[in-house]
């Protein structure tokens, strides 16, 4: 008769926390949604973007050919979207200095704040100052 006792009890508090669940998902069910905004960490960062400067100043952007304007633009949307973003520019022996030059008020206008330079050198490239950028980068 006592485990009966206990059976009863256990299933009148069953019975209880039911209609407790019930009237909760009632008054959740009732509730208005919210929307939650979640920020978005600023350490997020894509890969290197390179300027490359071709050897008559034509420039490219991740490969293709753009003018400075597109050029801006992009730089801007990435900047904004990764406050870290990296930019290399990639200019040939024989590039001008003032397309050199060009390339980095570009990346002023757009906001970059992290820049390095690389020199392409009969079909290597190798960082300011005549070292070999990287193991990676040397062909």
């Amino acid at each position: 008769m006592a485990d009966e006792a206990k059976v009863e009890s256990l299933l009148r508090r069953i019975e209880v926390l039911e209609q407790k669940v019930a009237t909760l998902t009632e008054q959740v069910a009732a509730s208005k949604p919210r929307e939650v905004t979640l920020p978005v960490p600023a350490l997020a960062v894509r890969g290197d973007m390179i300027i490359d400067i071709q050897g008559d100043g034509l420039f490219r952007l991740e490969g293709k050919p753009l003018d400075d304007t597109e050029i801006t633009k992009r730089l801007k949307a990435a900047a904004a979207q990764h406050p870290n973003q990296t930019v290399g520019i990639s200019a040939a022996e024989n590039t001008d200095y003032r397309n050199t030059m060009r390339a980095m008020e570009i990346l002023k206008k757009s906001g970059i704040q992290h820049v390095y330079l690389t020199i392409k050198e009969s079909g290597e490239k190798k960082a300011a100052g005549g070292q070999p950028a990287s193991r990676s980068e040397s062909k």
